[in-house]
């Protein structure tokens, strides 16, 4: 049963720090009220040690066995209950410039996770999705408007969705519900 009756699309954006913090604020809010959430990093690789890559792993170690549904790094995802944290299967670390064949592997990986997050994520389970660095990817062309308009318009109304990054353009700024 949905948690929210209207779910919003967010987008947080800007060259400071907080912009997946606060996405996890939410998180921890939705799982608080009895939501599911999903959260998939673009962009962080399981190379790159992310505080909230370490507390998910850090969290499947606490673990009683009912708690933790699976983990695994090879498919860089951990199931934590009712949270189900992925990251993008990708060659590029976010901080370096993406060029050739990595830019064409980024492209497909991102697409087919979009997809896949449009046929099964957004089936009726999850109540929070967070995509971060989704924004980045869209601002170093590593997605297109092309890709992410028809993602934005098939979410379904009870779901609420998160987009984090830098550089967010003025189209979709104007298609958020919240910006900050």
């Amino acid at each position: 049963m949905a948690i929210l009756k209207k779910g919003y699309i967010h987008v947080y954006t800007g060259d400071g720090k907080g912009k997946t913090t606060a996405a996890l604020g939410l998180a921890w809010r939705m799982l608080g009220r009895g939501g599911n959430v999903y959260i998939c990093q673009f962009c962080k690789p399981p190379t790159c040690l992310t505080g909230e890559a370490c507390l998910a792993e850090f969290l499947t170690d606490m673990g009683d066995g009912d708690t933790v549904i699976s983990c695994s790094t090879e498919e860089q995802k951990v199931r934590l209950g009712r949270l189900l944290f992925e990251r993008l299967d990708e060659p590029w670390e976010l901080g370096g410039e993406p060029e050739g064949l990595e830019v064409s592997m980024c492209l497909k990986s991102i697409s087919d996770k979009l997809i896949y997050i449009k046929e099964t994520i957004f089936g009726g389970e999850f109540d929070l999705v967070i995509l971060d660095e989704l924004v980045f990817c869209l601002s170093a062309n590593l997605t297109s408007r092309d890709i992410l308009e028809p993602f934005l318009d098939q979410k379904p109304d009870n779901i609420e969705l998160v987009l984090t990054g830098r550089g967010a353009p003025d189209w979709l700024i104007e298609r958020a519900d919240l910006v900050s």
